[in-house]
């Protein structure tokens, strides 16, 4: 071949003699790896010597050099065809034997430039996805093929995997919402776009707009279970905001009395709400129809005695203490305390005709004769003064 040198075309087709001796002959295929690197020195970027290169690197498994070949390969390849047939074995050969996945990537990148919707290219990308690795990137390129393609749970996968990788609040609320849409949108699926909405809620739980919007689909789907998970779960992340916090506990809970029957589950919650203010008014009367729904007088009781403590007008405050001491006679027979509460009442408005009235009728059964006397004298002059 050297002798040969004056002439390249004679050079050349002896170095390809020899070269095939070597591999097929002789069968050495250090000295045909050796005889081909120097080949491609005095043809660069040769078709040949890279394809019996290729062929050599395969055979020895020597798959870091076959990756270098095999891009010179692709770098001078004419027909689209021979491009993506060697871009694959590239890819390929970096995911699965050298364990490349920014090769792979790369490979993969390419080859859907060369064939548009190349489907193993899809599908070795979405792999290397899931494998956590440069998944910005491979979202980048695989979300506007899924959307062309109206594959919409695949875009929903990227986008649900996606916000895992999202630490900017704002970020994570706009790919929330942005799910709960494509399920509204593209799948018609209210449960879904209802959880999504919910995970934005969350982190934004004074979002009025968005919290009617969970409303409306929560009723349209009768997703009341969830709405109230929801509610419960954003209150619990607006500890620095009583006002609001409140307002969803209370929310929560009427979901839990009203829509789902959970008598048990919403008087928890409307004592969370009294654990925070324990003046707060529909927190208390709640307390109180459902301690009287579950018959638990005692704590009915206490909950009117704390009513009663709070700042009432006198009209409210007589009422109250009114149901108490008819609840503290009627349910608990503590005649005793029944007789004490309607003197509250009276310390409050002299004339008030219903504890004056209860007030006889517990003197009399107490045979209280004089106690009696003066109550029922009370209540004749009630009467004249009325009159």
């Amino acid at each position: 071949a050297d002798a040969a040198d004056d002439d390249p075309d004679t050079a050349y087709f002896l170095r390809q003699r020899v070269a095939g001796v070597l591999k097929n002959t002789i069968g050495d295929f250090d000295r045909a790896v050796a005889f081909d690197v120097a080949s491609l020195e005095a043809f660069p970027l040769d078709a040949w010597f890279l394809a019996d290169l290729d062929e050599l690197y395969v055979l020895t498994e020597d798959h870091e050099k076959l990756a270098a070949v095999l891009e010179q390969e692709i770098a001078i390849a004419d027909e689209v065809e021979a491009r993506v047939a060697l871009v694959i074995r590239l890819g390929a050969l970096a995911e699965e034997q050298l364990g490349d996945l920014d090769k792979a990537f790369e490979a993969y990148r390419d080859l859907l430039d060369y064939r548009l919707g190349d489907e193993d290219a899809i599908a070795r990308l979405r792999a290397i996805f899931e494998a956590g690795h440069r998944r910005a990137e491979v979202a980048a390129i695989l979300e506007p093929i899924y959307v062309e393609a109206e594959d919409w749970d695949s875009v929903l996968f990227l986008a649900v995997e996606k916000l895992a990788d999202v630490d900017d609040a704002d970020e994570q609320f706009a790919t929330c919402i942005r799910i709960g849409g494509l399920y509204v949108e593209r799948k018609q699926d209210i449960p879904s776009a209802i959880h999504w909405y919910g995970e934005g809620f969350k982190l934004r739980p004074w979002d009025l707009e968005l919290e009617r919007q969970l409303d409306g689909y929560a009723e349209e789907d009768g997703a009341w279970t969830e709405l109230a998970l929801i509610i419960l779960a954003t209150a619990d992340r607006s500890e620095e905001d009583n006002e609001r916090r409140i307002d969803l506990l209370k929310k929560g809970a009427r979901i839990q009395e009203l829509q789902l029957g959970q008598l048990e589950e919403a008087l928890a919650t409307y004592l969370r709400v009294h654990a925070i203010d324990p003046d707060e008014a529909d927190a208390l009367d709640a307390m109180a129809r459902i301690y009287g729904a579950l018959e638990r007088w005692d704590d009915l009781a206490e909950t009117y005695t704390t009513q009663a403590a709070t700042d009432l007008g006198d009209e409210e405050r007589i009422t109250v203490l009114t149901s108490l001491a008819r609840l503290q006679l009627e349910r608990i027979d503590d005649v005793d305390q029944a007789r004490a509460t309607w003197r509250r009442i009276l310390e409050i408005d002299d004339h008030q005709r219903d504890a004056l009235a209860a007030l006889a009728d517990i003197y009399e059964l107490q045979g209280a004769h004089d106690d009696r006397y003066r109550v029922l004298e009370a209540s004749y002059e009630v009467a004249e003064t009325d009159d």
